[in-house]
């Protein structure tokens, strides 16, 4: 990847809100109340959550995180 393709595709992630794992790890307080961030499964191909620890041992693995977003309000 050139460096010009390899900064569009830094600059992309970062408006969609990802965050790379080897670049800036989470810490505890980017976790929701439970300690989960969202994080991208490399060898999956999805996104999920994890705690917030395992993404910062794991950058390999788990390349890109965000936090969680904020669950919509529920009128009851």
């Amino acid at each position: 990847m050139t460096d010009e393709k390899a900064i569009e595709k830094m600059v992309y992630d970062q408006q969609q809100g990802w965050i790379k794992s080897e670049d800036l790890p989470p810490q505890k307080e980017d976790g929701d109340r439970y300690g989960n961030v969202l994080c991208w499964y490399a060898a999956a191909k999805h996104a999920g959550p994890s705690r917030w620890d395992n993404v910062a041992l794991c950058p390999v693995d788990l390349p890109y995180w965000m936090p969680m977003p904020e669950p919509p309000e529920v009128e009851e």
